[in-house]
């Protein structure tokens, strides 16, 4: 019995040597590639009462299956965006998509800000997992307590686009669709208004929520609003 465990162990190290030589995907003991996604926190934070966007990125480190379960997720340093708020608003929101043609998915940020909805879109040094640059846009109307972004490809160019939609002073809802180019600016395209809130808006009654899906199939998505009207 010893030797049949010792003949069956020869056979598994020589199909392994034999497997690594042919360029078998399969074999363990080759580096394989794998894609992966990174984790993406974003959050605002009173620094000496200032209210300022901070944005971090983390990554599970799948080449070290050894290490303890609480030290398996690494983190970049946190960054700050320099616009900040007065306001103790703790709403933001976060979506990721396609922009451009590159290997690489993109992230679109909103949160209050003292001038408004922000909105940014980092530009990633993928070598760091840092932005090193930021597209930016203020929406400076309406109110500002609660609002969505969401990515989706509305055109069927095979690129996503984002949408962000918030309430105005008067409890309407409004969408505003922005397309974004190879350099990851944006700009505005297009936006609606046609529905209004059964009530004034508080943080108690969250009342609408928006999602972006393809309902029919058509290679473009579409807006869905859920909300109570008037």
């Amino acid at each position: 019995m010893r030797l049949l465990y010792m003949l069956i162990f020869i056979l598994t190290v020589l199909s392994q040597i034999s497997a690594q030589g042919s360029g078998d995907p399969f074999n363990w003991t080759e580096p394989v590639t794998v894609e992966s996604n990174d984790i993406m926190l974003l959050w605002n934070e009173n620094v000496g009462g200032t209210y300022k966007s901070f944005q971090k990125i983390y990554q599970y480190k799948i080449d070290s299956t050894w290490l303890a379960i609480d030290t398996m997720i690494s983190k970049t340093p946190r960054q700050e965006d320099l616009r900040t708020s007065n306001s103790p608003s703790t709403h933001t929101d976060l979506a990721t998509g396609r922009f451009n043609t590159d290997q690489y998915d993109d992230a679109v940020a909103v949160w209050y800000g003292q001038a408004g909805i922000e909105i940014m879109i980092p530009h990633f040094d993928t070598t760091a997992a840092m932005w090193t640059n930021t597209s930016q846009h203020t929406i400076a109307s309406g109110l500002y307590n609660r609002f969505y972004v969401r990515t989706g490809d509305f055109d069927a160019d095979g690129l996503d686009e984002f949408v962000v939609a918030f309430i105005d002073s008067v409890d309407s809802v409004h969408i505003n669709l922005y397309d974004v180019d190879s350099d990851l600016n944006f700009t505005l395209v297009g936006y609606i208004s046609d529905e209004d809130l059964t009530a004034a808006f508080s943080w108690v009654n969250i009342s609408y929520y928006l999602e972006v899906a393809d309902l029919n199939g058509d290679g473009r998505d579409e807006i869905v609003l859920q909300f109570k009207p008037a």
